[in-house]
């Protein structure tokens, strides 16, 4: 399945293209979501899409994307696949794209009756403030690309992507700079070296097939370089072999790296070696280098008008050498479109109406001393710097009637126009710029705390995952890849924060990195992800479970710990309750009996002096009684206490006990006062009695001592009487 997609400037055409299609094809329109309700058909709605994007300074708000598999197996989709299929290239895109108004049609060949389908978008959205803007899409490329990949595999599909071949893996921004300026050959170079490494055994193998090329593996700071023939630097590392370092070097572990040229001395030895080859060219062929032809000089285009031959081809530059082996190396349009884009190349065609526009720019700038190059009609080719080389005879080697056949099966309408594909190599170089500095920054950065307990818990590990995954453990760390379901659950955690911050100003949202399918990330305990530095885990085995493995796994941990803590809190709770009921019991007890014999000293008072100092003898005994029995209790809470030590508290058991400790005091304290007062209490009373006493001893003293009689009774009646 081929996906391609292109950013569009003019939403009605877009719509009529969905609408209409090719010469020779019938569209059918599959699906239209997403705009106003006076939108009667596609047109329609393109146009007040339109008509939204004024709002906006953006020129080209809309996205045109279509899918081709191979040439048979789009008609054995169903309408319904097809379906499915527009609506994950929503997802694919971005989460966002599944709200923007969207129109899916299918093309059908009216001949072969072969189905490909086009998706067109509008980007233009509303803020919550109600300003327009327009949407981003970034590395739309690559997202499509890795879409069609798992469309071949759900629907069974013809694998016919557009991945780069073994060996064509593209190099820094460096090491083109570099191949640009010695004029050499990047992809076939680092080809030659991938073959040479996956070949090889041995060191000595891999030494002595690098040797048979011209190359030298030299001695570099990080590992192995193998230094070209024109003496072009390539690092052998993950991004060319697949291999990380600690596995390249041990499969090259017998060639000792202290015998090997550093990397300046191969590269003397290069430039030695060139020079000697062009003083052997030069002392053969003559001075200019090129030896003479030997019969007569073949034609290589169409005789002039003189009768003659036209001249041999010139020299190409890097581009249309480029072109040139990409077209040797292929036989059909498609196949040529597919190597040039290989290439990190974009295949354009120039209409009749862009070259004429170019052609008065060129004519405008001339009058004016200025230099522009005119564009012709034609197919082109646009290389990173944004110049544009023209698929000629001069270029293909080609008659131009062979060149017309080979293109003649390309859809012009799907290709990219100049200024488009000059966009799109600029956004590829700027890409490609943030990309090498954020390596340098990668590089420069010093690891962060929890970085270097990983790596930390790699060493002792020594290549045993499972061991290291124990190790890291112990530090409340797991070792996570980041999946597709795990980029989805981390936008919807960041989406959560979001909501909860607004809902709630005082909330503290948490931090959710932003993180890629297939990037290593790290997990901790409390279920924080953080995003790990590439450049410090490089040497790390991209092996693991998901980040939302790892995060259930210490949830699950967490929940067991705390209820465990809460059943040691309830069980301390629950031991001072029942120590505090009975405390409180005894307490109640002791003050019951006080009562009591406070009740019936005062009863016995009132008959006879001597039954108070008797009860006064009896509540002495008692409070003696009570002391010594909350003796004993203290002395039986010591002994326990001793016997059964209490297990060491946590922060929210030693806040219960401090509270516990303060009601324990604060009821020794009241119970303290409450003794007191019962004290003086009793002491007044005695008191009071004491007096009573003396007084009635007196009056005693002084009666008579022998009274007879009624009257003598009525008296004693009458002072008793008094007394009460």
């Amino acid at each position: 399945m081929i996906a391609k997609g292109k950013i569009r400037g003019e939403g009605v055409k877009l719509a009529e293209y969905l609408l209409k299609g090719e010469d020779g094809e019938r569209a059918e329109l599959l699906d239209m979501r997403g705009f106003g309700l006076q939108a009667k058909d596609l047109i329609e709605g393109f146009r007040q899409e339109e008509e939204h994007a004024l709002a906006t300074k953006a020129e080209k708000p809309f996205f045109h994307a279509h899918f081709r598999s191979v040439e048979g197996e789009g008609k054995q989709l169903t309408r319904q696949q097809w379906l499915e299929i527009a609506d994950g290239c929503d997802t694919a895109l971005g989460r966002f794209m599944t709200q923007q108004p969207r129109g899916a049609s299918l093309h059908i060949d009216r001949k072969t009756g072969d189905v490909h389908m086009h998706l067109a978008y509008s980007l233009v959205a509303q803020r919550d403030d109600g300003r327009a803007f327009v949407h981003k899409l970034g590395l739309y490329e690559t997202k499509l690309q890795l879409y069609a990949r798992e469309i071949e595999q759900k629907y069974g599909l013809q694998i016919v992507s557009n991945e780069r071949r073994a060996g064509a893996r593209r190099g820094n921004q460096r090491e083109h700079e570099e191949s640009r300026r010695l004029g050499t050959d990047i992809h076939a170079i680092r080809s030659a070296i991938l073959d040479s490494f996956e070949k090889s055994d041995s060191g000595k193998a891999f030494n002595s097939a690098i040797r048979t090329q011209g190359g030298i593996v030299a001695n570099g700071d990080r590992g192995f370089v193998v230094i070209d023939p024109a003496g072009g630097h390539h690092a052998l590392n993950k991004k060319l072999t697949g291999k990380t370092l600690a596995e390249i070097g041990q499969r090259l572990s017998d060639l000792d790296r202290s015998q090997l040229p550093t990397v300046d001395q191969a590269k003397a030895i290069q430039r030695d070696r060139q020079t000697a080859r062009e003083a052997h060219q030069t002392r053969d062929h003559g001075r200019d280098g090129i030896a003479p032809p030997s019969g007569p000089t073949p034609s290589h285009g169409p005789e002039n008008g003189r009768g003659g031959a036209s001249k041999p081809f010139p020299e190409l530059g890097k581009t249309a050498g480029e072109i040139r082996l990409a077209w040797r190396l292929t036989g059909s349009g498609q196949q040529f479109a597919k190597e040039i884009e290989n290439r990190r190349l974009e295949l354009v065609y120039v209409s009749r109406a862009q070259a004429d526009a170019s052609h008065r720019l060129h004519v405008f700038a001339k009058s004016i001393n200025r230099q522009r190059r005119e564009l012709r009609e034609g197919f082109g080719v646009v290389d990173q710097r944004g110049n544009v080389t023209r698929i000629d005879q001069r270029v293909t080697g080609d008659q131009w009637e062979e060149i017309q056949k080979r293109l003649g099966g390309i859809d012009k309408g799907e290709l990219l126009t100049v200024d488009q594909a000059r966009d799109l190599m600029q956004h590829r170089n700027r890409e490609e710029f943030r990309e090498q500095k954020q390596a340098e920054r990668d590089a420069a950065r010093a690891p962060t705390p929890i970085e270097e307990k990983i790596l930390d818990a790699a060493k002792p590990a020594a290549g045993d995952h499972q061991k290291f995954a124990d190790e890291l453990r112990k530090e409340g760390i797991g070792l996570a890849v980041v999946t597709a379901a795990d980029v989805k659950a981390i936008d919807e955690l960041r989406r959560d924060e979001h909501f909860a911050a607004a809902a709630d100003p005082t909330y503290q949202p948490k931090f959710f990195p932003q993180l890629e399918e297939g990037q290593l990330a790290a997990v901790d305990k409390f279920g924080g992800i953080h995003q790990l530095n590439p450049h410090h885990m490089a040497e790390l085995v991209n092996e693991g479970p998901s980040v939302l493995e790892l995060r259930t796994g210490f949830e699950i941990e967490r929940g067991t710990a705390a209820r465990f803590q809460q059943t040691m809190i309830d069980i301390q709770l629950q031991r001072r309750d029942d120590a505090a009921a009975e405390r409180v019991t005894a307490f109640q007890e002791r003050a019951a009996d006080r009562e009591v014999s406070r009740t019936v000293g005062s009863a016995e008072r009132g008959i006879d002096q001597g039954f108070s100092n008797a009860e006064t003898v009896i509540n002495t005994v008692a409070d003696v009684a009570a002391g010594a029995m909350e003796g004993i209790g203290k002395m039986t809470e010591a002994v326990f206490s001793f016997l059964s030590p209490a297990p060491s508290l946590t922060r929210d058991q030693a806040e219960l006990a401090g509270r516990a400790a303060d009601e324990k005091n604060q009821q020794a304290a009241d119970l303290s006062a409450y003794r007191q007062n019962e004290a003086a209490r009793d002491e007044q009373i005695a008191r009071r009695d004491e007096e009573q006493s003396q007084n009635l001893t007196a009056r005693e003293y002084f009666r008579p001592i022998i009274r007879h009689g009624p009257g003598v009774e009525r008296d004693d009646d009458r002072e008793r009487e008094r007394e009460r």
